[in-house]
């Protein structure tokens, strides 16, 4: 959460002695009314002097719908069991959803309400400004808190700046019920720059990388595991690396500006995405400002590696299912062939397969 907004930093704007309050509405809707958000913010900036300035926000979300539980539609068959009485395991990714029609894939009710309170002081030293952050932020089953830490410098006559940042969070994963509980540590950096292009026009570019630690699951999700579901297992640690490049032109005639950007991003899960935005932010009267918003997104995702799997799905096998302690489980490279009955069958691309050796 910390390190998008780290990503997504604007263009530096000059001291200026004047407060602030805004209030903000956000309301999000899927299709089929899978999911809905409905968020309130409240914003305050005070300058506290001419070096010191405060910024607090306040945010209230609530959340309902239904989120999908990562076992297959009930209208497919199960995967099938390998030759010699092995196991198929599917590790659940991202995949489309529907809500209506028999290949529906199953989904659970959702409730959630989301506060949380973000601080941020900025201190003007110089051509540098620094801003320190603190965000903190509760929900039923999720409680996170980080810190953030960001030098814009200014040169080359205050028409470039050079970004630099870093961030830190402390996240608890539970149940609904705060049964379980689980941690996740997350650090990121930032490096950027703003290059002022012309009078109107500055070109943004931000690099950004970090690493999660601890659990990194989600404890809602299951996976079809030898006929039976399991719950879902994922490797404990995640790197990722994500790149913006923005571009912004004021039309001062207008009262208005145009921004497009292009961010793409990466990461140890094998997940890459396309992100392509064109906002137009028109400013009618002194209070208000409408910005249409167009947002194209592609995400990918390879298999996680065949070593973590098969050595996560060996384990998960020994914990779910009563195996003689005979049997050994290695993992089989194959990804087509028959089944012991002849009929032939293909194994999903993001199936690891443990199979019970022969004697």
């Amino acid at each position: 959460m910390l390190a998008a907004a780290l990503l997504s930093l604007p263009v530096s704007r000059k001291a200026r002695a004047e407060d602030k309050a805004d209030i903000k509405s956000h309301f999000y809707l899927e299709d089929y009314a899978r999911v809905r958000v409905i968020t309130e913010y409240v914003e305050l900036e005070k300058d506290l002097n001419e070096m010191f300035t405060l910024k607090l926000r306040g945010l209230y979300s609530t959340m309902s719908g239904a989120t999908p539980t990562g076992t297959p539609p009930a209208a497919q068959s199960l995967a099938p069991l390998a030759p010699g009485g092995g196991a198929v395991a599917t590790i659940s990714g991202p995949s489309p959803i529907k809500t209506r029609g028999k290949n529906s894939v199953p989904t659970l009710r959702m409730e959630d309400v989301r506060k949380a309170a973000h601080g941020n002081l900025i201190t003007r030293l110089d051509d540098h400004t620094l801003d320190l952050g603190f965000v903190y932020s509760t929900e039923n089953d999720y409680d996170s808190t980080a810190f953030s830490l960001t030098d814009t410098i200014a040169f080359n006559q205050k028409n470039t700046e050079l970004i630099v940042g870093a961030s830190g969070t402390l996240d608890v994963v539970s149940t609904s019920r705060r049964i379980e509980e689980w941690h996740k540590d997350s650090v990121d950096a930032i490096l950027g720059v703003n290059q002022l292009l012309g009078p109107e026009t500055v070109l943004g570019v931000r690099f950004t990388c970090g690493r999660s630690d601890g659990f990194l699951a989600d404890p809602y999700k299951s996976v079809e595991l030898n006929g039976q579901i399991v719950k879902e297992t994922r490797p404990d640690r995640r790197d990722r690396a994500t790149g913006l490049v923005s571009l912004t032109q004021y039309l001062d005639p207008l009262h208005a500006s145009i921004e497009g950007s292009y961010r793409v991003g990466g990461d140890t899960f094998g997940v890459t995405s396309h992100t392509v935005e064109l906002a137009w932010y028109q400013k009618i009267g002194k209070r208000l400002i409408v910005s249409p918003l167009f947002r194209y997104y592609r995400q990918r995702q390879r298999p996680i590696s065949t070593a973590w799997c098969s050595r996560a799905i060996r384990s998960t096998i020994q914990q779910t299912i009563a195996c003689p302690n005979s049997t050994r489980f290695q993992p089989v490279s194959k990804r087509s062939g028959k089944s012991p009955t002849g009929s032939p069958w293909t194994w999903p691309t993001n199936a690891i397969t443990c199979a019970a050796p022969t004697a």
